[in-house]
């Protein structure tokens, strides 16, 4: 079997950089923890790879079709995952990734809930970034219904991007 490249993001807040784009590129899946704020930005994303979205609180119902809400839980390649803007609204009791945003600061950390471990990941924000972290987006594999872990370089990571384009302070 095949691995799969999962590209997280969050708070793009309309502005999707040339090199987040570029960053995208070859990703089986993305998955948008809300605050797109931006239908075209959806579609660009869709013409990347396959994407999971949620909605965020800049985000509005209907904004991107009738199936996106605030919170979703899917499988992709039998990894379970559970999505929502708020790490609050997730239930990793049921899943084995948990992925939120919001607070536009990184996070990615491996947590035992009842026994097991699960992932938890805020991708931070590759538009508004806050904290002193820098612009990011995070990328995980999976392989044979797991997320690949001490594998040639394929763990799951925050990615710093680089790009030099101003930043603006608003959220």
């Amino acid at each position: 079997m095949t691995e799969t490249r999962i590209d997280i993001i969050s708070d793009t807040h309309s502005l999707i950089s040339p090199e987040l784009r570029r960053e995208l590129t070859g990703a089986d899946y993305i998955i948008h923890a809300g605050d797109i704020t931006s239908p075209s930005d959806f579609r660009e994303l869709q013409s990347i790879a396959k994407v999971k979205v949620v909605l965020g609180n800049n985000d509005f119902d209907g904004m991107y079709g009738a199936l996106v809400e605030y919170h979703a839980h899917f499988v992709i390649d039998g990894v379970t995952f559970d999505v929502a803007h708020y790490e609050q609204n997730v239930h990793p009791e049921s899943a084995d990734v948990v992925v939120f945003g919001h607070t536009h600061r990184p996070v990615l950390d491996w947590r035992d809930v009842n026994g097991r471990e699960v992932l938890f990941v805020n991708p931070g924000s590759p538009t508004f970034p806050r904290g002193g972290t820098g612009a990011s987006l995070a990328r995980l594999w999976i392989k044979d219904s797991h997320v690949l872990r001490d594998s040639l370089g394929q763990d799951p990571e925050i990615i710093e991007l680089t790009d030099e384009r101003p930043r603006f302070g608003l959220f």
